[in-house]
């Protein structure tokens, strides 16, 4: 498991060096505003994909697993139509509700072409080694940068020019993954019935869609109440900040595709992850959100100068949040996402907070300090929960663990070298 780790560790290092190139770009060219009318199509795109997937891929991973010995993917092609159907319906109720000016067929178009990347990419967890899903999680973000780099060397960079190349991406991959999908797999689990099948995506897909509000929510109320060139700014710090997240992140994939539907009495495998995580991610945690007020404004330009305290705070907010999650990913693994779900609904409630802000207030500050305070709400709520569900939950680091990890690091290297 380790390897794996280290393998989707670096796959995500790489994917984020290249989004954050892309970012950095977008921003200096496009200008605070014209980052946040990029900012916001892509929020919609990601929000409304994401709310789509009806905890599909999380099921077909399972009984996958359970039933077939990862030879089949059980209702795929009802899974693909209820996705893009739903995510069409979505993209249009969630433009009505911001009143978004862009143009909504082209809008719904490019959310449609998301969520089937979503979709078939959270698939290839299927295959334990995870090399295919680290293969399109990073040409994703690399193609993407490729066709921004074209257009700045060709002096054609504008608004337009981005969102092609994010829609472009996210297309290729898309049509990559599904003629694989059709020549390596079967479509059907003969023992698995439809009703079974949606019934426990249901499961899924509420933790999940919670999940997603509660990453989205800020800014899904921030895009209707700041001008969009204080959206620019958040959502590049926003964005920056899943710095911490996406190394996080990674170690909860690896805990999720390798024991999801295998049923085990260790706690071991996720409360030691949380132990080693804490203290490694928490140092530079720490690190990026006091030199932001430097390195901010360097990187993306004056216009983003707003950006470094925001940062500083949502980097905080991105830590804590996953760290929660590797602890929250044994409930899934084992098929119990209700009690998921019950933390992310509580945990949401204090972002509710924002309507009641007198004026005068910095309104994205607020939403940011908000967002620090459920992330802090879910860890404790999830640390709580583990506990109840698992009778105990050691979660304080121990050096003996660290001692080990650098020796297992140390003979890596060592047999490298020879």
């Amino acid at each position: 498991m380790f390897r794996r780790i280290v393998q989707t560790l670096g796959s995500t290092i790489g994917i984020f060096c290249i989004s954050f190139l892309t970012s950095v770009l977008t921003a200096r060219y496009l200008g605070a505003d014209g980052r946040g009318i990029l900012a916001s199509w892509l929020l919609i795109a990601t929000v409304s994909a994401g709310l789509s997937q009806c905890g599909f891929h999380q099921s077909s991973i399972y009984f996958s697993r359970k039933l077939s010995k990862n030879k089949a993917l059980p209702f795929f092609n009802f899974s693909l139509f209820i996705v893009v159907t739903l995510t069409a319906i979505t993209g249009a109720v969630i433009h009505t509700f911001i009143e978004l000016s862009a143009v909504i067929l082209p809008l719904i178009c490019f959310s449609v072409v998301y969520s089937l990347f979503f979709f078939l990419s959270n698939i290839l967890q299927i295959e334990k080694d995870l090399k295919k899903f680290n293969i399109v999680k990073l040409v994703y973000p690399l193609v993407i940068l490729i066709g921004v780099l074209l257009a700045v060397f060709s002096e054609n960079i504008n608004l337009q020019v981005a969102l092609f190349s994010y829609g472009f991406s996210a297309s290729l991959c898309a049509f990559v993954m599904l003629v694989y999908f059709i020549k390596r797999y079967k479509w059907t689990t003969p023992t698995l019935t439809l009703k079974r099948y949606c019934a426990f995506s249901a499961k899924y897909h509420g933790t999940a869609a919670l999940g997603i509000l509660v990453n989205n929510i800020d800014k899904l109320l921030l895009i209707s109440l700041i001008p969009a060139a204080m959206f620019g700014n958040y959502s590049v710090a926003f964005a920056t900040s899943r710095v911490i997240g996406t190394g996080i992140n990674a170690i909860s994939t690896v805990l999720f595709s390798q024991f999801a539907g295998e049923a085990s009495e260790k706690v071991d495998p996720f409360t030691r992850s949380f132990r080693l995580a804490f203290p490694i991610f928490l140092l530079p945690t720490a690190a990026l959100s006091l030199s932001a007020f430097f390195w901010v404004p360097l990187v993306f330009g004056e216009d983003f100068q707003p950006a470094a305290l925001l940062f500083s705070i949502l980097v905080f907010e991105a830590f804590l949040s996953g760290m929660g999650w590797i602890l929250a990913q044994r409930f899934n693994s084992e098929g119990k996402p209700g009690i998921v779900l019950l933390r992310q609904i509580i945990s949401v409630l204090p972002i509710g907070l924002i309507f009641f802000v007198p004026s005068g207030y910095d309104i994205a500050i607020t939403m940011a300090y908000l967002m620090l305070i459920s992330a802090i709400v879910r860890l404790i709520l999830t640390a709580w929960l583990y506990r109840l569900s698992f009778s105990e939950v050691d979660i304080i680091p121990r050096s003996s663990e660290f001692k080990e990890l650098l020796s297992h690091l140390n003979s890596k290297v060592k047999n490298v070298v020879r």
